[in-house]
């Protein structure tokens, strides 16, 4: 445990094991007899308890507080180490000769693309100066029926987003438009609206997008299918409200660095959680996920990703994509420009090509396939270098399979322009 906790709550410990001796004691006192003295001494007893598991939630929260302001810090340090090494690779990249000191300064582009870092910089900085814009509705703790209405507003309708038929997909849809909009949205036998609270709309903004990403993680990982129907969903939302989906990129881009593409540097006296947890693992009880289920994560999120990219929004915005084919031919190439990681890099580009392969090949047609040689010629040998497990080998199968057919096909579940 953190020393930071561990001490505070151990000097509460001890208080309680005295209030709970002291209790014991009253406790076989009255085996025999019952006084008045020792009703109102358990009562004070009883009292002292609560204030102490109050004194323990407060600490709790303080701490999480404290950890969570000190990975915003590391992460807006390595942000702006990174700002700086840019504009001086920059700089640089004008003067010759290099030296090792401009050559130490230029490796920045070993972790990622100037035109990704700035798309990185902007949705970090959108997301954090968005949820300054909550702050108050979070710390008000009368608010907290309202702030469990705006989480059932969202997550009740999402969980329940599939492609059964377009009125499902449109009620839906409409169901977080309206709260999106600040308009009344049944929650259970009742009603809500997230403009009751000025904050409101601003704060289930952020719930949908974080939810969105959670399902990548939790039910297209599982389903690829159902990627497509979150897909057209997403994006008749993001017409609506753009601000939605710049939140949408910060998430992916939390959760999947990789999706940017930026391979982030372990910083000087970063811990291996703070490390691993910036990549997009997860922890439990201090312990790092295995790596199979790390991957299974980053499939259904790329997946999402992928299906966003190709999809179409309702026919009413006649086809509009915030988000369409150019941002997959920027990831794709972007990414093939960085170094390649073990595991990671082939998953993603495997899901990705198995998603968007064919929409992609048809659009861009002899650019796409000059891409896809690439990969086979160069990129893969690169790859094997350092990666020659099964991640590897299923992006193998699938670029054999194109060479064979000479073409990626659909992917199953892709739902028409005309479904809703």
């Amino acid at each position: 445990m953190d020393e930071n906790i561990k001490k505070p709550i151990g000097e509460v410990s001890q208080k309680l094991k005295m209030l709970i001796l002291e209790m014991e004691d009253i406790t076989k006192k009255c085996k025999t007899s019952v006084s008045n003295v020792e009703v109102q001494k358990s009562t004070d007893l009883l009292a002292q308890m609560v204030v102490l598991k109050d004194e323990v939630q407060k600490i709790i929260i303080d701490y999480n507080k404290q950890k969570e302001i000190h990975l915003k810090e590391q992460q807006n340090k390595l942000v702006k180490e990174m700002q700086s090494n840019l504009s001086a690779a920059t700089s640089i990249s004008k003067q010759e000769p290099s030296t090792p000191e401009n050559i130490s300064i230029a490796k920045i582009d070993k972790f990622v693309s100037k035109a990704s870092f700035r798309i990185y910089s902007e949705m970090q900085g959108f997301l954090l100066n968005h949820q300054k814009t909550y702050t108050d509705l979070l710390a008000d703790q009368n608010l907290k029926q309202f702030k469990f209405d705006c989480k059932k507003a969202v997550n009740i309708p999402v969980n329940a987003i599939s492609a059964v038929n377009s009125n499902h997909l449109q009620d839906k849809y409409i169901k977080l438009s309206n709260l999106l909009a600040g308009k009344p949205v049944p929650v259970g036998e009742s009603q809500m609206s997230a403009a009751k609270h000025p904050q409101g709309i601003a704060y289930c903004m952020d719930l949908l997008a974080k939810k969105f990403i959670l399902q990548g993680d939790l039910t297209i990982s599982s389903n690829p299918e159902a990627a497509f129907c979150y897909g057209t969903i997403i994006l008749s939302l993001w017409n609506e409200c753009p601000d939605l989906g710049k939140l949408l990129l910060a998430h992916f881009h939390k959760q999947c660095p990789y999706l940017v593409p930026i391979h982030l540097p372990k910083a000087i006296g970063e811990t291996d959680e703070d490390y691993y947890t910036s990549l997009g693992y997860q922890y439990v009880d201090g312990v790092v996920e295995k790596q199979d289920k790390f991957l299974k994560r980053m499939t259904g999120i790329m997946r999402l990703y992928s299906a966003i990219i190709i999809s179409k929004p309702k026919k009413s915005q006649k086809g509009l994509n915030p988000h369409g084919l150019t941002q997959g031919w920027r990831w794709l190439t972007a990414t093939l420009n960085l170094e390649p990681k073990t595991d990671i890099t082939a998953t993603l580009i495997h899901v990705f090509l198995e998603t968007a392969g064919c929409t992609m090949q048809n659009v861009y047609k002899n650019e796409f396939k000059k891409i896809i040689a690439f990969i086979i010629t160069v990129y893969m040998p690169m790859l094997k270098k350092i990666d020659s497990g099964g991640p590897y080998t299923r992006l193998e199968v699938l670029l054999q399979e194109y060479q064979s057919k000479g073409q990626f096909f659909e992917p199953s579940g892709i739902l028409p322009a005309t479904y809703w």
